[in-house]
């Protein structure tokens, strides 16, 4: 009787007669919960990451129509105004100068030669080769096909039997000097042509060029006529010290 009165004793009581500080437990954890205080904190704790989050669309939004506005600008900036031959903003190359003795400038010597028809230089008379080889020494220009036509378009003149003015082969060989565009048969027909002259028609200021390009570009030569421009020159340069004196 007694062990079954403590079995009665010891059954759990059923869900309505549970214990009062139980039942207020249960209620309290309940109420935490269903009064909202820890997901408040919850919420309040990761509130700035909600934020954040919405700051971000926001953003993206106005990044997204903002930078589509932006292309469609640029593209029809680029459509309506890059266009060089569309706006003509751009500047345009400057006219090419009239001959070679208005050239000064190695771009102008380069759009020069290149508005050469090929051949051009081959065919060009002892005057014009010598404006083109003081061109190139003015701009500082050497291009190798260049020099190449005027050297062999400068021997057959000076070998020819035409006359040739002393001026003409005095810029032919200093400027070819200038731009170390040395050819030796070229620079020794200069001094027969030379001496072909007839008395009189080489000043002294031709003739120091025609001695300074050689000197220039160290050509050795045996001949006579070039021996004899050398003491004329060295004549000169004493009677000017004379007259200093």
């Amino acid at each position: 009787a007694e062990s079954a009165s403590s079995r009665r004793g010891s059954r759990s009581p059923p869900p309505s007669e549970q214990p009062p500080a139980l039942v207020v437990s249960t209620a309290s954890s309940v109420g935490e919960h269903a009064d909202g205080h820890p997901k408040n904190r919850r919420r309040k704790r990761f509130a700035w990451m909600d934020s954040d989050d919405e700051e971000d669309e926001v953003e993206g939004d106005a990044k997204g129509s903002g930078g589509g506005s932006c292309a469609n600008n640029s593209r029809s900036g680029s459509s309506s105004g890059d266009d060089p031959d569309a706006s003509g903003s751009h500047a345009r190359d400057p006219p090419l100068p009239a001959s070679f003795a208005e050239v000064e400038t190695f771009s102008q010597m380069m759009r020069m030669m290149e508005a050469q028809p090929r051949g051009t230089l081959l065919r060009m008379p002892m005057p014009e080769l010598a404006g083109v080889c003081q061109a190139a020494a003015r701009a500082k220009y050497y291009e190798a096909s260049v020099v190449g036509d005027v050297t062999s378009a400068a021997k057959v003149h000076l070998r020819g039997r035409a006359s040739i003015k002393p001026q003409d082969i005095a810029d032919v060989v200093a400027g070819l000097a200038d731009i170390n565009a040395y050819d030796r048969e070229l620079f020794e027909l200069a001094i027969q042509a030379v001496g072909g002259l007839l008395p009189g028609q080489l000043d002294g200021i031709q003739r120091r060029r025609i001695l300074e390009a050689l000197k220039k570009t160290n050509h050795q030569s045996e001949s006579p006529i070039l021996r004899s421009l050398q003491l004329q020159q060295a004549a000169a340069r004493y009677e000017e010290a004379c007259h200093e004196v």
